[in-house]
């Protein structure tokens, strides 16, 4: 899901549709296994690098 997010918005990009993504392709486990790490009460601040972390809490 992830890599899928990052080449859509890559895309996206490239065609002038959006203004600004920076991909993080070969980071996603990185990102996905620190979030699943974490419990439901604990704080989450992704940066633009990190939609697999926001992806896992569920942040839109």
């Amino acid at each position: 899901m992830v890599r899928i997010l990052d080449n859509r918005m890559l895309s996206l990009q490239r065609q002038g549709r959006i203004g600004f993504y920076v991909p993080s392709k070969g980071e996603e486990a990185c990102q996905v296994g620190s979030a699943m790490a974490l419990e439901k009460r604990d704080w989450v601040f992704p940066a633009y690098r990190e939609p697999g972390g926001a992806l896992v809490r569920g942040l839109p």
